[in-house]
């Protein structure tokens, strides 16, 4: 008899999970990870992100456009291999070449904010790399007939 007691209590204790290192549901590791935000300026002609490295994971993008001219921050992933000041001297010359070296337009803040507005993109997850900020807009105060990205606007962070 005691050992059919002994065998049921060691089913139930299975059955229920009785050890203390599970997660019940409910729990804080059943909850959604809270997402990083990457907060950053637009300035004429560049971005200044307040940290250059940041968890891979959900992350939420809030630009603060603090230039005299419209910006966007269009995200994109260098391919294995190149790096940012390859990328950003490469672009800056020659904008076509940007998918040969990253894979873009993943997301970002593609809708331009004027000058003093903010803008963010919505919550999405992110996976480890090295990524770029780029703004396509054309420029509206030189004669030149040049895009941001061409005039510098190319930022490099690092998601671990």
């Amino acid at each position: 008899m005691k050992k059919m007691l002994a065998a049921m209590a060691l089913t139930l204790l299975v059955a229920c999970g009785g050890g203390d290192d599970e997660a019940s549901p409910g729990s804080e590791s059943d909850e959604a990870q809270e997402p990083t935000t990457i907060s950053f300026r637009a300035l004429d002609f560049g971005f200044d992100l307040e940290q250059d490295r940041y968890p891979a994971g959900p992350v939420e993008l809030v630009m603060k456009n603090e230039g005299a001219q419209a910006h966007q921050a269009v995200l994109y992933l260098l391919n294995d291999g190149v790096d940012f000041e390859e990328f950003k001297s490469a672009v800056m010359k020659d904008q076509s070449v940007a998918p040969q070296l990253a894979k873009g337009q993943l997301n970002g803040i593609r809708q331009a904010a004027g000058p003093g507005e903010e803008s963010s993109a919505d919550v999405f997850d992110i996976e480890a790399g090295t990524y770029m900020f780029i703004c396509w807009l054309p420029d509206q105060s030189l004669d030149t007939e040049k895009n941001h990205a061409e005039l510098g606007m190319i930022e490099g962070f690092t998601i671990e």
